[in-house]
This record gives C-alpha cells, structure tokens and sequence, in this order.
C-alpha cells in the first residue's frame, strides 16, 4: 500500500471515529440499539470498542512479527457478553478514554506498517476495527428509541440570540459512474470522490444551546451514503433508472434526508453533491 493510499484510509477510519463518537457522546444515557438487540448504552459502546481494538492491534503486531493472532476464549459473541459483564463498573468517561487511547494505538501500529509487508494476516487485521467496522456500530444506533435531545439544564433557561440558524454539515464518498447518453467523455465509466454537504435551517436552539445535533446529521447521511460508497452509482437504485448526474444525486439525497428530519423542529434547506473542488450541483425544493 502507498502512503497515500495510507493516507485515504485512515482520513476514512477517522471521519467514521468521529461521527460515532458524536453520536454516543450526544445520547450518552439511553439504550442506542433497536428493540430485541442487545441494551447498549454509550459507555457500552465505547468499553466494546476499546475492547477490540487492543485485540486487533495485538493481533496485527503478532502478524508483522510473522506470529499468529491471539486466541480468543471463545466465539465473538461470548467475548462481547463477557466483556459487557467485566466493564460494567466503569464510569462513561472512564470507556470514552479507554476507547479512545485503543484508537490511537491501533492508528499508530497501522501507520508503522512497511509497505512491503501490507497483505495478507497484517492487511487483515489492519482494516479490522477501521471505517467499516465503525459504520456497522453506526448502523446498529436507532434514535428513535434515544432522546433526540439532552435533558434540560438545571436552572434558568439560557438566553437566545434572535435570529435564524443555519446548520451545515459535509461528508464524502467515493464511487464510479457514467452518464448515459451523454456525447463525450463522461460518458464512459469514471470516478470521483463526492463532496455532499447539506444546509439546515433552524430558529430555536434547545436548553444547552444546539439547534440539531451535528452527530445526528452525520448519522442519517450515512445510512444515506453508505450505500452509494465504492460503488457504481449505474448499479444501484434509484440511477440504475435515472442517470447519476450531480443533479440527481443532490437531489435524491435530499429526498431521503428530508424524509428522516420530517418528524424534528428543522427545515432542510439545499443538499450540495460536489464532483471535484470546481465544480457542483446546490439543489433546493420549489
């Protein structure tokens, strides 16, 4: 692997890092998963993941040292209920630094790994608690069962500056696609990598101060994109029908987005798709 392509992967891993953590950090004291799984909390969620990632950083030293991975006493599903019955004591703060520490660790190992020896056990165990892994936790968190907001303050209400809020939040991701029909270039198959960012319009804040949640954003976009990720956007619905032009693609996202923010106090106002630097689409409903 070349550094730059070191480099993608671990700007991948972090932005997932960092829109889990929002989430688990903005809804730290309600079950995150849906009805029928297991009763997860944040601190839960970050003992679990520091839990992994030690062992998966173990595992790929062992591997760079041409050694077998750690054995585990047990199924992955024994170890996550044993697990969750010895961290039961620690405090959330106390998970969040553990799990956190774990990151950097695993992070720092990766990023040691010589070029000539990336494959194999040590590729593996390298991607193993990376930016998909992180997404299934994402995917795993069902809001509608957490408070959409933090409880109130104790106290007097705080005071609020009038005027209108906008939110804006950006994300990325990467994929093929071809413009049927098209007479000339884009009309064979190409890549870029999508800058999506949407505008939300908000005029009251709640009682700590935040019009929505950037976390929240962060994680309906992702189960909006997700999907579209190292893709070809011809293969998946609904631009196996309609050409994936920027336009469509702001657009339908803005749909989806739309349809997931009906229910909260905010207005989406425009979904940007953004081809390179240079160049985009900014669609906005009549």
């Amino acid at each position: 692997m070349t550094h730059e392509a070191m480099d993608r992967m671990l700007t991948e891993d972090d932005e997932a890092w960092a829109d889990l953590t929002a989430v688990l950090d903005a809804h730290p004291d309600v079950n995150l998963h849906a009805p029928g799984s297991k009763p997860w909390n944040s601190r839960d969620t970050y003992a679990h993941l520091a839990r992994w990632l030690e062992y998966s950083t173990g595992a790929l030293k062992a591997a760079l040292g041409g050694h077998p991975a750690p054995e585990l006493d047990g199924t992955p599903d024994e170890m996550n209920d044993r697990w969750y019955a010895e961290d039961a004591g620690l405090s959330l703060e106390e998970a969040r630094q553990w799990a956190n520490h774990a990151y950097e660790e695993r992070k720092r190992a990766v990023r040691n790994i010589p070029p000539s020896k990336w494959g194999g056990e040590v590729e593996k165990y390298a991607r193993f608690d990376g930016a998909q892994h992180i997404g299934h936790h994402l995917a795993y968190i069902d809001l509608a069962h957490a408070t959409p907001y933090p409880a109130p303050a104790a106290g007097p209400a705080p005071r609020q500056a009038p005027g209108r809020y906008q939110i804006v939040v950006e994300k990325h991701f990467e994929a093929a696609h071809y413009l049927r029909g098209y007479q000339g270039k884009c009309e064979a198959m190409h890549g870029h990598r999508y800058t999506v960012r949407v505008r939300i319009a908000a005029t009251q804040l709640n009682d700590i101060g935040l019009a929505y949640d950037f976390g929240d954003v962060k994680l309906h976009l992702n189960r909006i994109m997700d999907r579209y990720d190292h893709t070809c956007l011809n293969d998946i619905a609904p631009f196996d029908v309609i050409n994936p032009s920027a336009e469509n693609i702001a657009a339908t996202i803005y749909g989806e987005l739309a349809e997931k923010l009906s229910a909260e106090p905010i207005k989406l106002e425009a979904v940007e798709a953004w081809e390179t630097p240079q160049q985009g689409v900014i669609y906005r409903p009549e």
